[in-house]
């Protein structure tokens, strides 16, 4: 079972046809409409009429462990230890990557920058603020914002905030056993307090603005940065082929000494087996298979091109955009660490709550203490009501 905009993918019925040839097996595929897809799954697998095998976005805030089967066979061997350590629970591993990771930083435009004199990558929060405030004095609008879809406005709190994880994981774990509220942590509400100064340098419409806009803005240099997943870039070609070339791809912090190139630990394309499902051996079988080489690049092929970034199995490696070698190219050059986001630091059961309400109300003008208690109370609700250590 999976969601429409998955499931209708040519690579994905490619797949699906090259597994039936090799085993012999026939699948029986289930297509639920995108909005309804979250809710059809939890209540298929709670009336014990699961299907065998899901596609879903990982992360077990998405689908909580005690719903799926773990997974084995020689996939364990194979997953980059990263990957493996945000979907593995005391041991077990439960959901199997199936596209490759995004990088999530900054798309900038290199020749508003040569002129403004910047060099990147832009390391602390002062070197960011600095050279914000000299594309403002250029008249450049330093930050484009897609406000219209109301994740953008996660996107410099997720990349930017990761370091107070990174440098005190302790932290984390406090946060997300209830030891501790994020209100309460002075370097957590610092790097919020940090993350709503942010808005000086966006423009004023961002709330009306839709990825077209801030993306022709960035391709005519009338806006200097955007934060976007480099997958985009196919979007940014479409558009402009030669000034897509124009633009680079950064990492991004709100902090003083530490940056990493970060990418998500959910919201990527995930495999699982419900617990109660009927076929258990041959789901693990079919995840096993369409987690190999040819096969992955296969699923994630989409009119006739194959997916690009950075694989999460060791084993083997798939191309990359432009946007991803940018990135990729920034590290080697500046021996920057890769890292999951923020949210990828928090315990795998903690359960998050409208993360998103918080964000935008924030960027609404509430006040960043205000705004952590709020999304405490939220959480701490969902929590208690997941049995959740500490709740």
């Amino acid at each position: 079972m999976g969601p429409t905009s998955w499931m209708a993918g040519s690579g994905v019925q490619d797949m699906l046809t090259a597994y039936e040839a090799a085993t012999g097996n026939k699948i029986k595929q289930e297509v639920v409409p995108d909005d309804q897809y979250l809710n059809v799954m939890k209540t298929k697998m709670s009336t014990n009429d699961a299907p065998d095998l899901l596609f879903h976005n990982k992360g077990f805030n998405y689908i909580p462990a005690n719903f799926l089967e773990p997974i084995t066979g020689p996939i364990l061997d194979r997953i980059d230890p990263t990957v493996a350590a945000v979907t593995t629970i005391d041991g077990k591993f439960y959901q199997a990557p199936v596209a490759p990771h995004s990088f999530y930083g900054i798309i900038y435009n290199t020749e508003v920058f040569d002129k403004a004199g910047i060099k990147v990558p832009l390391k602390t929060y002062q070197e960011f603020i600095a050279a914000a405030d000299k594309l403002l004095a250029m008249g450049v609008t330093p930050l484009g914002l897609a406000g219209k879809s109301t994740w953008t406005a996660n996107q410099p709190y997720l990349v930017g905030g990761a370091y107070v994880f990174a440098k005190n994981p302790e932290l984390a774990k406090q946060i997300s056993t209830n030891k501790l509220k994020p209100a309460d942590s002075p370097e957590y509400l610092e790097m919020v307090n940090r993350y709503v100064s942010l808005k000086k340098y966006i423009a004023k419409d961002y709330l009306s603005s839709d990825q077209p806009i801030i993306q022709k803005g960035l391709l005519d240099g009338t806006i200097a940065m955007e934060f976007y997943p480099d997958v985009t870039y196919g979007d940014f070609e479409k558009e402009d082929a030669a000034k897509a070339e124009k633009l680079g791809y950064m990492p991004f912090t709100l902090g003083d000494d530490y940056i990493a190139a970060t990418f998500p630990p959910t919201d990527e394309a995930a495999m699982s087996i419900p617990v109660n499902a009927k076929h258990k051996a041959e789901a693990n079988d079919f995840i096993n298979f369409a987690t190999q080489k040819d096969n992955f690049i296969l699923l994630n092929t989409k009119d006739g091109t194959p997916g690009s970034g950075i694989s999460p199995y060791k084993d083997f490696t798939v191309g990359l955009n432009h946007f991803q070698q940018s990135m990729a190219d920034m590290i080697a050059a500046n021996n920057i660490p890769a890292a999951p986001f923020l949210l990828g630091y928090l315990d795998p059961n903690f359960q998050l709550g409208d993360f998103n309400k918080h964000v935008n109300d924030m960027m609404a003008g509430k006040a960043p203490a205000q705004a952590l208690d709020d999304w405490y109370k939220d959480y701490a609700k969902v929590n208690k009501a997941a049995k959740t250590e500490g709740f």
